[in-house]
């Protein structure tokens, strides 16, 4: 993995505050920004997002 190709792919996540359309940004799938934050995580050995789901009724 390339740490400054998956740093620019994590700035984008946060920029775009979607995985998703941090894909559509970068023209790449989800699954490779996805791979890429979890990879960068691994390395650095910290979460650097905390899931959180919200529901509203």
């Amino acid at each position: 993995m390339d740490k400054i190709s998956a740093m620019k792919v994590y700035v984008k996540v946060v920029e775009a505050t979607t995985f998703t359309r941090a894909a559509e940004v970068l023209r790449t799938s989800a699954v490779y920004v996805t791979r890429m934050v979890q990879a960068l995580e691994a390395d650095l050995g910290v979460k650097l997002f905390i899931q959180s789901f919200i529901c509203y009724t």
